[in-house]
């Protein structure tokens, strides 16, 4: 799978997934962090789009088990929190967002990481 979407709320699960369907990314969904941290060690996916502000394992949970375990998978973060603290490496998308930033911000993330010069 291309993508992994991890939003408690069905509707914007739902949407995501049209959107990047439409795009020709192939996706999952997890309604939580539990769901998606056992997602992960069934069936990686190339990218995680991920909702901070979930119930039981959040956002903050599941970005500190990808760090501690090593994966290298690359993570979007999706939130409607407005204050949220930058992140190496980890994109942030506030909601609403607009559908150009998100395909762009799955775009670059998919994209071969070039090495530094």
């Amino acid at each position: 799978m291309d993508v992994l979407i991890v939003d408690d709320d069905h509707d914007v699960r739902q949407e995501l997934a049209s959107l990047l369907r439409d795009h020709g990314h192939s996706v999952g969904e997890a309604a939580n962090g539990r769901d998606a941290l056992a997602m992960l060690g069934h069936t990686p996916p190339r990218l995680l789009l991920l909702d901070l502000m979930m119930p039981g394992i959040n956002g903050m949970d599941v970005l500190g088990v990808l760090r501690r375990t090593g994966t290298g998978i690359p993570v979007v973060v999706i939130t409607a929190a407005h204050r949220v603290r930058p992140m190496v490496d980890v994109p942030v998308l506030h909601k609403p967002f607009k559908t150009d930033q998100l395909l762009e911000a799955v775009r670059e993330a998919l994209s071969p990481r070039r090495p530094a010069a």
